[in-house]
């Protein structure tokens, strides 16, 4: 979903904050707002849904250790690095 709020131009710089919102056994979404880096003012808010699939394009469950990774970075836990340890 997209939500736009103000119009921006060309040469307005802007920031993107994307945030971890919700980890399922088969997918995850995320939010974001865009905003006017030099007024802080709110441009866009929107979110997507992504889905785990299989090489056949079928949903799939994720692995465990991915979504453990997933959860850990979407609470900020940094017990385990979970941040920076992304599971191979």
């Amino acid at each position: 979903s997209l939500r736009f709020r103000a119009s921006a131009r060309y040469d307005d710089p802007i920031r993107v904050h994307t945030a971890l919102t919700s980890v399922g056994s088969r997918g995850m979404t995320f939010a974001y707002r865009i905003v006017r880096a030099d007024a802080d003012q709110l441009l866009v808010t929107a979110s997507t849904s992504l889905v785990s699939i299989n090489r056949d394009g079928r949903p799939c469950t994720l692995r465990t250790d991915v979504r453990a990774w997933l959860e850990a970075a979407m609470r900020g836990d940094k017990a385990d690095d979970a941040r920076t340890a992304i599971p191979s």
